[in-house]
């Protein structure tokens, strides 16, 4: 069931001094020496980051160059679409996470039994996390659910996903802008 499911995630990092990028790192260890597929897109302007990961991680590094697509919305919907060629099972999430890996098959195996297109988990507490974004993430969550009808953790970061959903997300153009 692994190889049926790609890890797809976008990083940017201003270079390779930044305390977030071993993290990065350690996700994409921890995704291979779980036998799972992974996806990295990066759009860093210091070429020398996708370098360190390529050389730490040895996998592919797919960069991001021109103006098709530039900006986090697009490099997410970039690494989305090449993971979705790679596997059934898509998981969105964010690249410093490297604790979640863990959780990837469980979930999938959750997104297969509901027959659903897409899963979004639910954290059990925010504790922890600065208060201002504890707050923001309640506010969004709650308009979220207003709006949706629906209780969903929105900010909690990660998306499982079958390739029908990716599809939605890669047709998705908004008039106002999503980067």
């Amino acid at each position: 069931m692994r190889e049926d499911i790609a890890i797809a995630t976008a990083t940017f990092y201003k270079n390779v001094n930044d305390a977030r990028l071993p993290l990065a790192i350690k996700t994409i260890q921890n995704a291979t020496a779980a036998g799972h597929i992974i996806v990295v897109v990066d759009e860093s302007p210091d070429l020398n980051v996708s370098k360190l990961i390529e050389k730490e991680t040895a996998i592919e590094v797919h960069r991001v160059c021109g103006w098709k697509f530039k900006g986090m919305a697009n490099s997410r919907r970039h690494a989305l679409e090449l993971a979705a060629k790679k596997a059934e099972i898509i998981v969105w999430m964010e690249p410093e996470k490297y604790p979640f890996v863990e959780f990837v098959l469980e979930l999938a195996k959750v997104l297969i039994a509901q027959g659903a297109d897409m899963l979004v988990p639910t954290r059990i507490s925010v504790e922890g996390y600065p208060i201002i974004q504890q707050m923001f993430e309640r506010i969004n969550n709650a308009l979220l659910e207003l709006v949706a009808g629906q209780k969903i953790d929105h900010c909690v970061g990660v998306r499982v996903m079958n390739r029908r959903a990716v599809k939605y997300i890669l047709d998705y153009r908004s008039k106002v802008g999503d980067n």
